[in-house]
C-alpha cells in the first residue's frame, strides 16, 4: 500500500512543483522490477539523437593452416535507430494546489515515472506487431531496400551464399499453434531453433529459452511451463482424432520462461525466443533511449498560469526501437 505523509506535504506552490519533479526522478532512477524489453533487445542508453547498430552475422569457422592466415571480411550492414519524443504531464489549478489538504498531485510522480520506464516495452511491442522490413537485408553498395520482414517464411541462411538455403520464423511446419500450449507444439518450436544454421553452414546453437505472450495468454502459458507433468494426447491409427491421453514429463518446465508482454495488442500471437546468444548481440530488437527524462515545471511565471491559472509538470522521454535479427525469435498464432 502506498502511503503519503499528510503533514509532510510542502506548503508553497513552488515547493509542491519542485517536489513533484524530484519524486519523479527518484522513482525513475530506482527503476521497476521488470522491463521485458531489456531481455529481448540490445538497449543503448545515450544522449545522442541517433545510433547505428552493426548487424554482423559473419561466417565464423576455423580452417587448417597451410601457407597463409585466413581472414573474414566483416559485412558492414547497420540498423539506424533515431529517437522520437514521448511526453506526458499533469496540471492542476494553482489555487487548488496551494491548499494544504489537496493530495491529488502526490501520487502522480510515481505514475509518470513507471509509465516512462515501460516505454521500451511499448516500442518493442509495436515493432513486433508491425513486422517491419529488416535493414540487415538492405544492400549497402546500392542502397536497395530490403524485401524481407522480421517475420518471414524464407530468410537466407547466408545472404552471400544462396546454396545454404533458407529458414522461416513464421508460417512453417514447426511453428504451429493449433491447440495452444501443448507438448507437441512446444517441441516443434524447440526443433525450429535447433535447426537454424549459422552463415558458415554449421548449427547456430540456438535453443528455445523464452516465449513472449500477451496478457490474456499468461494463465495458460504459466500453467503449461510451470507443471512437471502434462497431458499428451493419444491419436487414432489414422491420426485424425484424439482418442485418449497420458501424463508425461514436461521437459520444458524450468528451461523455458514465459514472458508476459502487456503491451501486445494481438491476443493470439505468441513469440518463441532463443536468448542463448544474447551476450554475443544476437537479439531480435534494438532500443535507443535517453539516460534521464527531461522534466519541465510550468509555475506561476508561465504562460499557462497567465491564461488558465493552472500550473503543471511534464516529462519528456527520447527513444525508439527497431528490428535486428530474425534468428532468435519466431511468431506463432495460437488457435
Amino acid at each position: 500500500m502506498a502511503k503519503i505523509r499528510f503533514d509532510a506535504l510542502p506548503k508553497t506552490l513552488q515547493d509542491r512543483l519542485t517536489e513533484f519533479r524530484d519524486d519523479f526522478i527518484s522513482v525513475f532512477s530506482a527503476g521497476i522490477p521488470y522491463v521485458w524489453a531489456e531481455d529481448v533487445a540490445n538497449v543503448i542508453e545515450t544522449d545522442a539523437p541517433k545510433v547505428r547498430l552493426t548487424l554482423s552475422l559473419d561466417a565464423a569457422g576455423y580452417q587448417e593452416f597451410k601457407d597463409e592466415y585466413n581472414y573474414r571480411e566483416l559485412d558492414g550492414r547497420e540498423l539506424s535507430l533515431v529517437k522520437k519524443l514521448w511526453n506526458d504531464g499533469v496540471k492542476a489549478k494553482a489555487d487548488q494546489l496551494k491548499q494544504s489538504d489537496y493530495l491529488g498531485f502526490a501520487q502522480q510522480p510515481r505514475v509518470l515515472a513507471e509509465y516512462a520506464l515501460r516505454l521500451p516495452n511499448k516500442w518493442c511491442a509495436a515493432v513486433l506487431e508491425a513486422n517491419p522490413l529488416l535493414e540487415m537485408y538492405r544492400k549497402p553498395d546500392t542502397g536497395a531496400a530490403s524485401t524481407i520482414n522480421l517475420f518471414h517464411a524464407s530468410h537466407p541462411v547466408n545472404i552471400f551464399k544462396s546454396s545454404l538455403g533458407t529458414f522461416g520464423n513464421t508460417g512453417t511446419a514447426n511453428l504451429v499453434g493449433v491447440g495452444g500450449f501443448t507438448l507437441a507444439n512446444v517441441t516443434l518450436w524447440a526443433k525450429h531453433f535447433a535447426s537454424i544454421l549459422s552463415p558458415s553452414g554449421d548449427s547456430m546453437g540456438l535453443q528455445l529459452t523464452h516465449v513472449g505472450v500477451p496478457r490474456n495468454r499468461m494463465v495458460e502459458a504459466n500453467a503449461f511451463f510451470a507443471n512437471d507433468l502434462v497431458v499428451q494426447a493419444i491419436r487414432n491409427a489414422a491420426n485424425t482424432d484424439n482418442v485418449g491421453g497420458v501424463m508425461v514429463r514436461n521437459n520444458y518446465n524450468g528451461s523455458v520462461t514465459p514472458v508476459v508482454m502487456d503491451e501486445l495488442t494481438n491476443v493470439n500471437d505468441v513469440y518463441p525466443m532463443s536468448l542463448t546468444k544474447a551476450a554475443s548481440g544476437l537479439l531480435p530488437l534494438g532500443v535507443i533511449i535517453g539516460a534521464t527524462p527531461e522534466t519541465n515545471i510550468l509555475d506561476e511565471n508561465s504562460a499557462m498560469y497567465e491564461t488558465t491559472r493552472h500550473v503543471a509538470v511534464n516529462a519528456v522521454v527520447e527513444g525508439y526501437a527497431g528490428a535486428m535479427f530474425p534468428h532468435p525469435i519466431a511468431k506463432v498464432t495460437l488457435s
